[in-house]
């Protein structure tokens, strides 16, 4: 190498330095050795001008190129970290579930003309809250917020599209359909809500992995599955307000559901390891869902249905809501759990900080002016 050319590539080293930390440790000095070797190349055929200026040319984008990159790569570590959430977010994880028990309570004590006023205000709250947490990006305590609204979708939008063939099949499938013993039918019913949502939040899961513009969510959800756990959580609510539906004098055991799920969000938040969190969501949906149990056996014989207790007497009908809260809770522990399937995915690649293609690269099938391959 010439003196003329050991300029040049004194140069270039110079460049390289207004690269980020980061970028240059990684790929500075391949960057030199190919450049250098291109001006020796570009010696013996007079084009060591040409070669400079081009590279010269395509420095400001590069250079910015790479920064931009260099702020992603910041953002993501941000997003991983596991910083102790603040008050504000544990209780705005708390409120999806809070707010509907003090509905209820409120609901309980006033006049006949109140409840629904505080229908509406729930109503109005619960949705101001999703617009809270869709401006704040989704954080940890708004992804319950996420799984209650997709329980909705597929409750008034999915099945109602699906229903027409897909119940027909399942009656076909299960021998007797509506005739097999009612609680087998009832568990399988159960199983129509929950085990969609598992799928669909999977195919999620699976399109963050497939979409390049999206592997910094799959990244996310990779590193710490309980995400997706917690998402589907926010489905129990929904579940709740299905499974009480016509029930009367249950104000105190209703809140008292709302009040676990509040309180597994409220430790899954504070938590700082996955067994802790899903521990957290497992104990909140069981102690809700017992006591759902619990308290549909006592109100059964208390409840007005004339019509229905026609068809069947109160006692048989108690230990049917019972056990059916039982087998939902069943259904609700598997879907909190089988996300943790997602560590047997492969971990998306880590997004390279590079630069726009060069001409150099093409012999080497490397990068000077680009990120390697």
């Amino acid at each position: 190498m010439n003196y003329y050319d050991w300029l040049l590539s004194r140069l270039y080293a110079g460049l390289l330095n207004f690269y980020p930390g980061r970028f240059r440790r990684e790929f500075g000095s391949e960057m030199q050795a190919v450049f250098e070797q291109s001006l020796v190349e570009a010696s013996g055929s007079g084009q060591v001008a040409v070669l400079f200026l081009r590279e010269l040319r395509d420095w400001p984008k590069a250079l910015l190129h790479a920064h931009l990159q260099e702020r992603r790569l910041k953002h993501m570590a941000i997003s991983f970290d596991e910083k102790p959430i603040k008050w504000w977010g544990v209780l705005a994880g708390m409120g999806l579930f809070l707010l509907p028990m003090i509905f209820e309570l409120l609901g309980e004590i006033s006049t006949n003309t109140l409840p629904v006023i505080f229908r509406v205000g729930l109503v109005v709250s619960i949705l101001a809250l999703i617009l809270f947490a869709i401006f704040k990006g989704l954080s940890r305590w708004g992804l319950p917020v996420l799984g209650m609204v997709l329980g909705v979708l597929w409750m008034f939008v999915g099945l109602q599209f699906v229903g027409p063939w897909f119940v027909p099949w399942l009656e076909r499938l299960v021998q007797g359909g509506r005739q097999a013993p009612p609680y087998i039918w009832q568990v399988i019913m159960d199983g129509v809500l929950w085990i969609p949502l598992l799928l669909i939040s999977m195919a999620f899961v699976l399109i963050f992995l497939l979409l390049p513009p999206l592997r910094t969510l799959y990244r996310r959800v990779r590193n710490d599955w309980t995400l997706v756990s917690l998402t589907l959580y926010g489905a129990i609510l929904f579940a709740l307000f299905i499974d009480w539906d016509e029930y009367t004098q249950a104000s105190i055991f209703i809140s008292a559901c709302y009040l676990f799920l509040a309180l597994g969000v409220a430790g899954y938040l504070l938590s700082k390891t996955k067994a802790t969190r899903i521990a957290w969501l497992l104990g909140g949906a069981t102690l809700s869902m017992l006591t759902m149990a619990v308290g549909k056996f006592i109100l059964v014989p208390l409840q007005d249905w004339p019509v229905w207790f026609q068809w069947h007497a109160p006692e048989t009908e108690r230990w049917f809501e019972s056990l059916r809260s039982l087998s939902e809770l069943g259904w609700i522990l598997l879907v909190l759990m089988a996300p943790s399937v997602i560590n047997l995915l492969p971990p998306a690649r880590e997004p390279v900080v590079g630069i726009p293609d060069s001409p150099i690269v093409e012999k080497e099938n490397s990068a000077v002016s680009v990120s390697p391959r």
